[in-house]
């Protein structure tokens, strides 16, 4: 738990994010290095986490550490292994049974065995799957991590005990006055920001998804957290600073369009970050995982 009194006192100057940045990258070393030690008996890493929990950039900052050790690594999407979705079908978006666990089943194998596979690509505008042309054969000593938000779910794959098993998430709340901004929120937050400047989505469309998204989260993600070897808290001391910059008064514009529900949600939002000092987004690193969902 970390509350507003702590990061407006901590995070003032470049300087004071550049080592909340090289913290989290640090993390991630002491990661790196416990994969590097069970290499040779599980080259195959499954990093898994909810909508918005940094998965992405956590699994590229892990594949930095690693080539950078010699130990070249590569980094696929479970997304790529989703099954064409038929018009007017439907389907639960946060299902595992989207995965074509079978495909997915026979690349893990070929991979662990060093067998040259050709990987799946999929096409979010059409919704269909298909083939990307581009060959990828693991040389002994080299390492393939999958992310994904199902990456832990035993139902989409049986990996034999050859991978080893990573959870990426949200862990610290935010406290303000009385109250407590939880870290689906925080996740939340990452989600609109991203969804703004990557996706042109409204506000309003990500309030309308969020639950869904949280109810496949509970159903289909979060129980097999436990399975992981290692959990890692993505959260990012200075980050709600940044939110209240870029995102803090549209929440408060978009209220009026929401539902109840959701309403109930978007005043949370605004009543914690109404206390949180605005970040200076140029003061950012590049680097940075917060990055991932405010843009470069």
């Amino acid at each position: 738990m970390v509350t507003v009194k702590e990061i407006n006192a901590k995070f003032k100057t470049r300087e004071d994010l550049v080592a909340e940045d090289a913290g989290y990258f640090g993390k991630l070393v002491e990661v790196a290095d416990k994969i590097a030690v069970n290499a040779e008996e599980k080259p195959i890493i499954m990093l898994a986490g909810a909508s918005g929990s940094g998965k992405t950039t956590t699994a590229k900052m892990i594949e930095s550490v690693l080539d950078g050790r010699g130990m070249e690594t590569h980094v696929l999407s479970l997304d790529d292994y989703f099954k064409t979705i038929e018009p007017n079908v439907p389907v639960d978006l946060e299902s595992p049974d989207r995965i074509n666990k079978d495909l997915l089943s026979e690349h893990f194998k070929a991979l662990a065995e060093c067998r040259e596979i050709e990987l799946p690509e999929f096409d979010f505008l059409t919704q269909t799957s298909g083939r990307s042309g581009k060959k990828l054969k693991r040389k002994r000593g080299e390492l393939v991590i999958y992310e994904g938000i199902h990456a832990l779910n035993p139902a989409i794959i049986d990996d034999g005990g050859r991978a080893f098993r990573l959870s990426v998430g949200v862990f610290d709340g935010l406290a303000y006055d009385n109250g407590v901004l939880s870290p689906d929120y925080i996740r939340l937050l990452r989600r609109i920001s991203r969804d703004r400047i990557f996706r042109g989505r409204e506000i309003a469309e990500t309030f309308a998804f969020f639950k869904s998204v949280e109810e496949g989260n509970i159903k289909y993600i979060r129980p097999y957290e436990g399975v992981a070897d290692i959990s890692i808290n993505s959260f990012i001391g200075y980050e709600p600073m940044a939110y209240k910059t870029l995102v803090y008064d549209d929440i408060k514009d978009s209220i009026k369009y929401l539902r109840d529900d959701e309403t109930e949600i978007a005043e949370e939002i605004v009543a914690a970050l109404e206390k949180v000092d605005g970040a200076d987004i140029s003061l950012i690193p590049e680097n940075s995982l917060v990055r991932e969902f405010i843009g470069r």
